[in-house]
C-alpha cells in the first residue's frame, strides 16, 4: 500500500504529518463518512469524522469527478489551520484510496473470467491444436486421399477416395465432401464403410493428401457457374468443381498427388500431367479445286484457361501451356474440340492464312499440300520499284 500512497505523501508535503495520518489510518480512525455525488456536476463532496486520541474532527474533501484530483480539503484541527494540511485529511485520503482499491479488486475477482476470456479461449485453442496434432501423429496408420478427375459437359471436377496406407487397395468414396471438410475442421472421429473410425485432422493424412485438404479448405466457399447458367458452390455431393480461378492452383496440387482420370465407370486411367507444349501437326488437303480441308493430328478432349496458364487434355495427358501459346493457338484448338475438320473455300484462303495460319505456325507445323502461296508477301517483294508518290507526280508535272 505504501507505493500507492506516494501521491498522498507528495500532496501532503510534510513527512511528520504524513506519518501521523498513516498511523491514524491503521488505527481505523475514520468513524463515519458520507459522500455527496449529486450536488455538483463536477465535484464529489466527502464529509468524515476522524477520531484522534479522545477528540473528533470534521474533515471535508472535494474531488473532481472526471480526473479524481482533490480540489480542496478542510479540517477543524489546529494543524490544518497552521499548515493548510493535517494528519486527519491525510488519513481520509488513505481511507478513500484503500476503499477504491478494494472495489477494483472485487470487480476484477467477479469479472476475471469475463476479462480473461479471449486469452483463455486463445490458450485453449492452441492447446487443443497441439493435442489433436499429437493424437493424429500417434495413430498407428496414416490416411491417404486419391483424386479421380472427370470431365462432364466440358467442366472439370474431381472426387476423392479414402484409404489407409496399410490397406491402400481398399478405397472408400467420400460421398459428401462438405461433411468431410466439416469433420476435419472440428476434429471429429468417424469412419467410412467398414473402415475403423479415425481422428479427422490434417496430420492424420500423408503429405500428398494434406495438400488436397488444404486446397479444399481454401476454396470450400468458392462458387462456379455451371453450363446451364446456375451459380453453385464448388462442393456438390462427392464432387469438387474446378472453376477458372482455381485451375493453376489445382493443377499444381495434382502434380504432387495420386491422381486418376475417371473416363467411365469401368475405366480409370493414371493421370499424366506435363508442363510442356504438345507437338501438333495441321494437315492440309485440297477438295477438288474449290475447297481446302484442315485436320489436326491430335484433337483435344477439353480446353481450360486459368489465370496464368492454359490447359489441354489430349490422349489421357494434361498439358500446361504458357500464355503466348494460348493466345496464338487456343482459338484454333477450341474449334477442333467440336469439329474433326475445318473446310475453307479457295477464295477465302488468303484471309484464312493471314488471320489463322500466320498466328499458329510458330507452334503448329503444317503438313500435306503446300499453301505457302496464300501467305502475304514480304514488303520488299511486293514491288522492286515502288509507285510514284503524290509529291513525285506533282514534281514530274
Amino acid at each position: 500500500m505504501a507505493n500507492e500512497w506516494e501521491w498522498i505523501k507528495e500532496y501532503i508535503n510534510n513527512e511528520a504529518i504524513f506519518h501521523k495520518g498513516e498511523q491514524l489510518y491503521h488505527n481505523h480512525a475514520i468513524t463515519s463518512m458520507e459522500k455527496d455525488t449529486h450536488s455538483s456536476k463536477e465535484l464529489i463532496f466527502i464529509h468524515a469524522v476522524v477520531k484522534d486520541q479522545k477528540k473528533y474532527y470534521d474533515v471535508n474533501l472535494s474531488i473532481e469527478k472526471e480526473s479524481g484530483n482533490i480540489r480542496g480539503h478542510l479540517c477543524d484541527c489546529n494543524t490544518h489551520e497552521t499548515h493548510l494540511n493535517c494528519e486527519h485529511c491525510c488519513a481520509l485520503m488513505m481511507h478513500l484510496q484503500a476503499e477504491e482499491q478494494a472495489k477494483n479488486e472485487e470487480y476484477i475477482e467477479k469479472n476475471k473470467f469475463k476479462i480473461m476470456r479471449p486469452a483463455i479461449d486463445l490458450m485453449n485453442a492452441y492447446e487443443e491444436r497441439l493435442v489433436f496434432a499429437a493424437l493424429a501423429g500417434s495413430t498407428s496408420f496414416s490416411m491417404h486421399l486419391s483424386i479421380y478427375l472427370e470431365l462432364k459437359q466440358n467442366q472439370l471436377l474431381f472426387s476423392l477416395r479414402l484409404s489407409s496406407l496399410r490397406q491402400k487397395k481398399k478405397q472408400y468414396v467420400i460421398m459428401h465432401l462438405e461433411t468431410f471438410i466439416d469433420a476435419l475442421t472440428h476434429h471429429e472421429t468417424k469412419g467410412y464403410g467398414k473402415m475403423e473410425p479415425f481422428l479427422h485432422h490434417p496430420k492424420t493424412f500423408d503429405d500428398q493428401s494434406q495438400a488436397v485438404i488444404h486446397f479444399l479448405m481454401t476454396h470450400r466457399h468458392d462458387f462456379i457457374t455451371l453450363n446451364n447458367g446456375t451459380n453453385t458452390s464448388i462442393l456438390l455431393g462427392k464432387y469438387c468443381y474446378v472453376n477458372d480461378l482455381m485451375l493453376d492452383e489445382c493443377f499444381n496440387m495434382l502434380t504432387y498427388s495420386d491422381v486418376y482420370y475417371h473416363e467411365t465407370s469401368q475405366q480409370q486411367l493414371p493421370f499424366t500431367y506435363v508442363q510442356e507444349l504438345p507437338n501438333f501437326q495441321l494437315d492440309v488437303q485440297g477438295i477438288d479445286e474449290r475447297f481446302y480441308q484442315f485436320q489436326i493430328d491430335h484433337r483435344p478432349t477439353a480446353i481450360f484457361k486459368g489465370r496464368n496458364y492454359g490447359y489441354l487434355f489430349i490422349d489421357q495427358i494434361w498439358y500446361q501451356c504458357h500464355n503466348d501459346f494460348v493466345e496464338r493457338c487456343f482459338l484454333l484448338l477450341e474449334a477442333f474440340v467440336n469439329e474433326t475438320t475445318l473446310v475453307v473455300e479457295h477464295k477465302l484462303m488468303k484471309s484464312f492464312y493471314c488471320n489463322v495460319i500466320a498466328s499458329i505456325k510458330k507452334y503448329i507445323q503444317l503438313s500435306g499440300i503446300d499453301i505457302l502461296h496464300f501467305a502475304p508477301l514480304p514488303l520488299e517483294r511486293i514491288s522492286a520499284k515502288p509507285p510514284l508518290g503524290i509529291f513525285q507526280m506533282l514534281w514530274k508535272t
